[in-house]
């Protein structure tokens, strides 16, 4: 071993490497280059948004859930005059929380992709 190195231990704990003392102080040594950066920073909010997607859906699906099982609770309360106009009604208010649903999904990923080209766009200025 070198007397101006450092033994440094990787992630998993199986490996090591020895690096120049002069490598360690220098703050640009081994920093990934600006393609991989853009590709990891794009990589992780599209997994944002995945998340957020997802969400929404899980929601969505136990609001569905309760007003399915309110449906039940009524259905063996009500008599059967009432019960197609109920219908009608519960089939309006699914329709419009699906829609609710679906703005709120294009808005979030509208307002990332609007985020996203302003940010281009300062860079671009900056610059």
């Amino acid at each position: 071993m070198p007397l101006d190195s450092e033994r440094i231990v990787a992630y998993a704990k199986q490996d090591f490497f020895y690096i120049c003392v002069g490598h360690l102080k220098d703050k640009s040594f081994c920093l990934p280059d600006a393609s991989e950066a853009a590709a990891l920073a794009e990589r992780k909010k599209k997994e944002e948004m995945d998340r957020e997607i997802e969400a929404v859906k899980r929601e969505y699906e136990e609001k569905q859930k309760r007003k399915a099982e309110k449906r039940k609770a009524k259905e063996k309360s009500k008599d059967k005059a009432k019960d197609a106009e109920e219908t009608q009604k519960d089939d309006d208010e699914d329709k419009k929380d699906e829609k609710e649903r679906d703005d709120r999904v294009t808005s979030r990923f509208l307002r990332r992709l609007l985020s996203a080209k302003h940010a281009l766009d300062y860079s671009n200025i900056k610059r």
